[in-house]
């Protein structure tokens, strides 16, 4: 259809040009029966002015715009247009055409694009970090936590341990006028011989271990606790005795853990069982203690600081299987 004949029937044109449109008018008998059929078209539009748009008219109108839009994949307002195969570096876009291509571009002329970088927001990372935190955390918690419930399990076993020796000690007393086995006697050398004295007097079965189960050891005949060295009276050698009066048995040290050659009351003992030991006293109750003393007083040494039977009665002093008093 004329565009310019189509003004002129809307009365929308320039003077001039609706001055010359008469003229082609007049001379022109086609121009002249399109015009009649403009008008026509216009008097049965001018019938439907003043008639109401019908109801949700812009609604639909509306969604048939988004739906051509999403079905043909227009970009919105502020997206950038999807690439072509044909131009993948446009930078103009048409609202109709689509992507524009300047005509006298080359692929080589066009500056390289570097790939995006992947967003990798830092809220992200610390996300990740908070993580891995608790992961480390926990894990050190359950390593802590497992090693600890070891060590206490061994202290445990060694307690019943040294309690069912106890028993075989008691027992000894029992037929000895109440003094436990006596070391620095021919039968008896050394501290280790108080278990073959228990043996002998059928206190102590032969495949009962006088070692700490934590020391890992599977030999049935190896002492790996320290034993009373008793202490000395006018020149001799005294052993234990049970309910001496005065004498608290309750603070009387018989058997202990095993110690390092380091072990004294400013080092702390380093027994099987790390900075403690478990400590078996006269009147049969067992304690585990960080301190290598009883009421100040080192357990593994005499007052003279040796590794010897104590000066007196409440001088403890406890050897290794080996030591002689």
């Amino acid at each position: 259809m004329d565009e310019q004949l189509v003004g002129y029937a809307l009365k929308a044109l320039p003077a001039a040009e609706m001055a010359e449109m008469e003229s082609r008018l007049a001379a022109d008998p086609d121009a002249a029966a399109n015009l009649a059929r403009l008008r026509g078209f216009f008097t049965v539009l001018s019938a439907d002015a003043e008639r109401e748009p019908p109801a949700g008219l812009a609604v639909a109108a509306l969604c048939a715009v988004a739906n051509h839009i999403v079905e043909n994949k227009l970009p919105l307002e502020g997206e950038a247009p999807a690439e072509s195969a044909a131009c993948p570096y446009a930078s103009d876009f048409h609202p109709v055409h689509g992507a524009v291509c300047p005509a006298d571009a080359t692929f080589e002329e066009l500056p390289a694009v570097p790939a995006p970088r992947a967003a990798y927001p830092v809220r992200r990372w610390f996300e990740v970090a908070i993580v891995a935190s608790i992961a480390v955390l926990t894990v050190g918690l359950v390593v802590t936590g497992s090693m600890k419930l070891r060590r206490d399990g061994q202290i445990i076993s060694c307690k019943s341990n040294m309690l069912r020796l106890y028993e075989a000690l008691s027992g000894y007393a029992d037929t000895h006028h109440d003094q436990f086995p006596k070391i620095g006697t021919p039968a008896a050398p050394n501290a280790g011989s108080f278990v073959t004295e228990l043996q002998v007097a059928c206190q102590l079965m032969p495949d009962m271990r006088a070692a700490c189960p934590a020391d890992g050891s599977e030999d049935l005949q190896r002492v790996s606790y320290v034993y009373t060295l008793g202490y000395q009276l006018d020149g001799e050698i005294q052993g234990i005795r049970r309910r001496v009066q005065d004498i608290s048995d309750e603070l009387t040290p018989l058997l202990a853990d095993l110690p390092t050659s380091a072990a004294s009351p400013t080092d702390g003992p380093l027994s099987p069982h790390g900075k403690g030991q478990n400590i078996l006293f006269a009147d049969g109750h067992v304690r585990f203690s960080i301190l290598a003393t009883v009421n100040n007083d080192d357990i593994y040494r005499n007052q003279h600081g040796r590794v010897r039977a104590g000066l007196h009665r409440l001088d403890a002093s406890l050897g290794r299987p080996a030591d002689l008093p």
